[in-house]
């Protein structure tokens, strides 16, 4: 798990959002493509390695 601000978090996951990979509720975040999910996180991986 990695050390991110609130703040941080928060814009990640609203750039999910307004990109369609997920939804955003009270208490709740729906993954609407996973597949395009995983390909972001592997991508990031790959960059940081």
């Amino acid at each position: 798990m990695t050390q991110s601000s609130r703040q941080h978090v928060n814009r990640a996951l609203r750039e999910l959002e307004q990109e369609g990979i997920l939804t955003l509720g009270y208490k709740k975040i729906e993954i609407k493509d996973p597949s395009e999910l995983e390909r972001l996180a592997l991508a990031r991986m790959r960059r940081n390695a």
